[in-house]
């Protein structure tokens, strides 16, 4: 069964190569929805191809061209929203498409691009330097990257869009934790042999979180306190082991004394969508996960939409931008 959902990111509009992020209500004279309407809808239904470096084998000889390719096919706007519709797909990978039933012949995609139908909303505000760029991802397939690098070849100005990464996944996890109910605490020790390895042994312990307590206020602030203070993840052991003993005294409201290794928090989020938050990985790369199946445009639209909209006042706060009306 697959996942579908979406990942959100801060973009910001610069000159050429330059780095003074530019006020998207006045480039050239315009606000920048204005041009990338009008470039985008200038390119429906055109291929546009997006070389990978070029590569040499091992004899020495060069590797056929690899990369991807986009084709934008339909492109709405929403006073200062514009909503797309996209393939994307690689080529220079080889492959056979065979029909599962067994009653069309093998189809050979060398030389092709295999691609998929993935959306898209860029979000503006009415000034500042601040906007959002929403991709849809298919499990952990989201091409954000691609989208920015195709807008290059069509672009009639001089100006380009720009990812900062990690500031809208950022404010997408506290949403998520702002609007979710932890359920769980689960926390673990690992023994260690003699020799430094891990033994196979452990010791977890599971706490249930009431929804409606004081303690699911506790928790839900320790995670919100994590997302927003400790984002990268906790590679130190002495920090990661610091972690879990404060979410275990404050869960249990007494000190267990057993030195814990490792924590996480299992949240039931918005739309009845589940995700278990490790402080021992990562979350910069957040997926919002929405569906098991691929919605409909409106739906999609609308519910991405809608999250955009309740995320992006807490990045204007930071950014000193003013939201669209």
């Amino acid at each position: 069964m697959g996942h579908y959902g979406y990942r959100l990111f801060l973009v910001r509009a610069r000159d050429g190569m330059g780095r003074k992020n530019l006020d998207f209500g006045n480039i050239a004279n315009k606000h920048f929805v204005d041009i990338l309407h009008q470039d985008i809808s200038d390119n429906i239904d055109e291929t546009l191809k997006l070389e990978d470096p070029p590569k040499i084998l091992e004899n020495g000889s060069s590797a056929p061209p690899t990369g991807s390719v986009v084709r934008f096919t339909a492109i709405d706007r929403k006073e200062l929203e514009l909503r797309l519709d996209f393939f994307h797909g690689p080529f220079g990978e080889g492959g056979t498409l065979i029909d599962p039933e067994g009653e069309d012949d093998d189809q050979d995609v060398e030389g092709r691009a295999l691609s998929n139908p993935y959306r898209a909303i860029l979000w503006f505000p009415r000034k500042g330097t601040a906007g959002i760029l929403a991709v849809e991802a298919r499990g952990r397939a989201c091409p954000y990257r691609r989208i920015l690098a195709s807008l290059k070849y069509i672009h009639s100005t001089t100006h380009r869009l720009f990812v900062e990464a990690g500031v809208a996944d950022k404010a997408a996890v506290a949403h998520f934790i702002r609007n979710g109910v932890v359920r769980e605490l689960e926390v673990t020790s690992h023994g260690t042999a003699r020799d430094g390895d891990v033994l196979t042994d452990r010791v977890k312990m599971v706490v249930k979180i009431s929804g409606a307590s004081k303690l699911q206020e506790k928790m839900r602030e320790k995670a919100l306190q994590w997302a927003n203070v400790q984002w990268k993840r906790l590679t130190n052991q002495d920090a990661r082991r610091a972690l879990a003993k404060e979410l275990t005294t404050t869960a249990v409201g007494v000190t267990i004394p057993l030195d814990f290794d490792d924590s996480l928090l299992r949240i039931d989020g918005p739309n009845d969508r589940k995700r278990t938050l490790r402080p021992s990985r990562d979350v910069g790369e957040w997926i919002y996960d929405i569906a098991d199946y691929r919605l409909d445009d409106d739906k999609w639209f609308a519910q991405v939409s809608a999250s955009i909209a309740e995320i992006f006042p807490t990045i204007a706060a930071s950014e000193g931008v003013v939201p669209p009306s």
